[in-house]
């Protein structure tokens, strides 16, 4: 992983772990654009959401504009041409029996049920 983060506001919490492409440079670069734009995006959406689908969509709205986020840097500037990064994350909030798993590329978040 290039970038890592847990993000706590209110009563949520969000990991983040985001692994770069691109070259060295690039890939971390994105990854840190990713985990702190992400970050933001949903301190800001996340808490006044209350139903699932709403929650699901306000993650797939950031992934989303942090991409476009991410593409934009790349053509403004050519050493970030082809940077981009994977991403993993998780988001629950306190009391509630649920949390939201995303993952885009091909990171990869896996749920190990426990058989004892």
């Amino acid at each position: 992983e290039d970038a890592v983060a847990v993000v706590r506001f209110g009563d949520w919490t969000v990991c983040l772990v985001a692994d770069g492409m691109g070259g060295l440079a690039a890939g971390e670069v994105a990854s840190r654009t990713a985990v702190e734009s992400l970050g933001k995006l949903l301190a800001a959406s996340l808490p006044g959401l209350i139903s699932a689908d709403g929650i699901k969509a306000a993650i797939r709205d950031a992934i989303v504009r942090v991409n476009e986020e991410i593409m934009a840097m790349g053509a403004a500037d050519p050493n970030l041409a082809n940077m981009g990064s994977t991403i993993v994350l998780c988001a629950w909030r306190t009391g509630v029996p649920l949390m939201f798993v995303a993952n885009v590329g091909d990171s990869r978040a896996y749920h190990i049920k426990r058989t004892t």
